[in-house]
Protein backbone atom coordinates (compact mmCIF):
# COMPACT_ATOMS: atom_id res chain seq x y z
CA UNK A 1 0.00 0.00 0.00
CA UNK A 2 1.45 3.39 -1.04
CA UNK A 3 1.67 6.52 1.03
CA UNK A 4 -1.38 8.73 0.90
CA UNK A 5 -0.71 12.11 -0.61
CA UNK A 6 -1.56 14.97 1.74
CA UNK A 7 -4.23 17.27 0.30
CA UNK A 8 -3.26 20.87 -0.29
CA UNK A 9 -4.78 23.58 1.85
CA UNK A 10 -6.34 26.06 -0.53
CA UNK A 11 -7.89 28.30 2.11
CA UNK A 12 -6.37 31.42 3.60
CA UNK A 13 -3.66 33.68 2.30
CA UNK A 14 -0.07 33.57 3.36
CA UNK A 15 3.23 35.11 2.42
CA UNK A 16 5.82 32.43 1.98
CA UNK A 17 9.30 33.11 3.34
CA UNK A 18 12.65 32.58 1.65
CA UNK A 19 15.91 32.45 3.61
CA UNK A 20 18.97 33.83 1.82
CA UNK A 21 21.97 31.68 2.66
CA UNK A 22 25.51 32.41 1.59
CA UNK A 23 28.87 33.34 3.06
CA UNK A 24 28.94 36.49 5.19
CA UNK A 25 31.97 36.27 7.48
CA UNK A 26 35.08 37.54 5.70
CA UNK A 27 33.19 38.91 2.68
CA UNK A 28 33.13 42.38 1.16
CA UNK A 29 30.00 44.45 0.55
CA UNK A 30 30.38 43.79 -3.19
CA UNK A 31 30.00 40.06 -2.52
CA UNK A 32 26.68 40.68 -0.78
CA UNK A 33 24.94 42.63 -3.56
CA UNK A 34 23.14 39.46 -4.67
CA UNK A 35 21.05 39.63 -1.50
CA UNK A 36 19.52 43.02 -2.26
CA UNK A 37 18.92 41.98 -5.88
CA UNK A 38 17.20 38.78 -4.72
CA UNK A 39 15.09 40.76 -2.24
CA UNK A 40 13.97 43.21 -4.95
CA UNK A 41 13.15 40.44 -7.42
CA UNK A 42 11.28 38.31 -4.86
CA UNK A 43 9.63 40.85 -2.53
CA UNK A 44 6.34 40.69 -4.46
CA UNK A 45 6.05 36.94 -3.76
CA UNK A 46 8.05 36.29 -0.60
CA UNK A 47 8.97 37.71 2.76
CA UNK A 48 12.76 37.82 2.72
CA UNK A 49 14.76 36.41 5.64
CA UNK A 50 18.27 37.76 5.24
CA UNK A 51 20.78 37.11 8.02
CA UNK A 52 23.01 39.92 6.67
CA UNK A 53 20.65 42.43 8.30
CA UNK A 54 22.40 41.32 11.50
CA UNK A 55 25.80 42.06 9.98
CA UNK A 56 28.50 40.79 12.33
CA UNK A 57 31.41 41.16 9.94
CA UNK A 58 34.45 42.57 11.69
CA UNK A 59 33.42 41.38 15.15
CA UNK A 60 35.68 39.13 17.22
CA UNK A 61 33.68 35.96 17.77
CA UNK A 62 33.44 34.30 21.15
CA UNK A 63 31.34 31.38 22.26
CA UNK A 64 28.49 33.50 23.64
CA UNK A 65 27.97 35.75 20.63
CA UNK A 66 28.58 32.84 18.23
CA UNK A 67 25.85 30.76 19.85
CA UNK A 68 23.41 33.69 19.62
CA UNK A 69 24.23 34.32 15.95
CA UNK A 70 23.79 30.67 15.03
CA UNK A 71 20.58 30.39 17.04
CA UNK A 72 19.06 33.40 15.24
CA UNK A 73 20.07 32.06 11.82
CA UNK A 74 18.63 28.60 12.50
CA UNK A 75 15.39 30.10 13.82
CA UNK A 76 15.02 31.93 10.52
CA UNK A 77 15.70 28.74 8.57
CA UNK A 78 12.96 27.13 10.68
CA UNK A 79 10.55 29.92 9.69
CA UNK A 80 11.45 29.78 6.00
CA UNK A 81 9.49 27.78 3.45
CA UNK A 82 12.46 27.55 1.11
CA UNK A 83 16.18 28.34 1.25
CA UNK A 84 18.11 30.05 -1.55
CA UNK A 85 21.86 29.45 -1.37
CA UNK A 86 24.67 31.39 -3.03
CA UNK A 87 27.54 28.93 -3.50
CA UNK A 88 29.95 31.17 -5.39
CA UNK A 89 32.26 31.00 -2.36
CA UNK A 90 32.39 28.34 0.38
CA UNK A 91 31.35 29.24 3.91
CA UNK A 92 31.05 27.27 7.13
CA UNK A 93 27.71 28.81 8.07
CA UNK A 94 26.31 28.28 4.59
CA UNK A 95 27.16 24.57 4.66
CA UNK A 96 25.57 24.22 8.10
CA UNK A 97 22.41 26.05 6.97
CA UNK A 98 22.09 23.82 3.88
CA UNK A 99 22.42 20.67 5.97
CA UNK A 100 20.06 21.96 8.68
CA UNK A 101 17.39 23.04 6.17
CA UNK A 102 17.61 19.71 4.37
CA UNK A 103 17.28 17.78 7.64
CA UNK A 104 14.20 19.88 8.46
CA UNK A 105 12.65 18.95 5.10
CA UNK A 106 12.98 22.42 3.57
CA UNK A 107 13.49 22.76 -0.17
CA UNK A 108 16.99 24.14 -0.80
CA UNK A 109 18.03 25.67 -4.13
CA UNK A 110 21.62 26.63 -4.86
CA UNK A 111 23.40 28.55 -7.59
CA UNK A 112 26.94 29.58 -8.38
CA UNK A 113 28.77 26.37 -7.59
CA UNK A 114 31.51 25.01 -9.82
CA UNK A 115 30.73 22.75 -12.78
CA UNK A 116 31.33 19.83 -10.44
CA UNK A 117 29.69 20.72 -7.09
CA UNK A 118 30.46 18.79 -3.92
CA UNK A 119 28.50 15.55 -3.56
CA UNK A 120 27.46 16.85 -0.13
CA UNK A 121 25.87 19.89 -1.73
CA UNK A 122 24.16 17.84 -4.45
CA UNK A 123 22.83 15.38 -1.86
CA UNK A 124 21.23 18.14 0.22
CA UNK A 125 20.11 20.77 -2.29
CA UNK A 126 18.95 21.28 -5.86
CA UNK A 127 21.42 22.82 -8.31
CA UNK A 128 19.66 25.52 -10.34
CA UNK A 129 23.06 26.69 -11.65
CA UNK A 130 22.41 30.44 -12.06
CA UNK A 131 20.97 33.25 -9.95
CA UNK A 132 18.39 34.14 -12.62
CA UNK A 133 17.20 30.53 -12.84
CA UNK A 134 16.91 30.43 -9.05
CA UNK A 135 14.68 33.53 -9.08
CA UNK A 136 12.44 32.03 -11.78
CA UNK A 137 12.19 28.73 -9.89
CA UNK A 138 11.26 30.51 -6.67
CA UNK A 139 8.53 32.52 -8.41
CA UNK A 140 7.03 29.26 -9.75
CA UNK A 141 7.48 27.46 -6.44
CA UNK A 142 5.50 30.11 -4.55
CA UNK A 143 2.24 28.78 -5.99
CA UNK A 144 2.99 25.31 -4.59
CA UNK A 145 3.80 26.75 -1.17
CA UNK A 146 0.56 28.74 -1.01
CA UNK A 147 -1.64 25.95 -2.37
CA UNK A 148 -0.17 23.31 -0.09
CA UNK A 149 -0.13 25.56 2.95
CA UNK A 150 3.42 24.78 4.05
CA UNK A 151 3.92 26.01 7.58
Amino acid sequence: MGRRKQPCNRGGRMRPRVYLSGPINGTKDSEQVWRSIAAKKLEKWYDILDPLRRDFRGIKFQTVNSVNIVKQDLQEVDHAHVVLVNCTKPGWGTAMEVFYAHMKGKPVLFFGASNNPSPWLLAHARNVKTFSTAILELKKFRKTIVECGLK
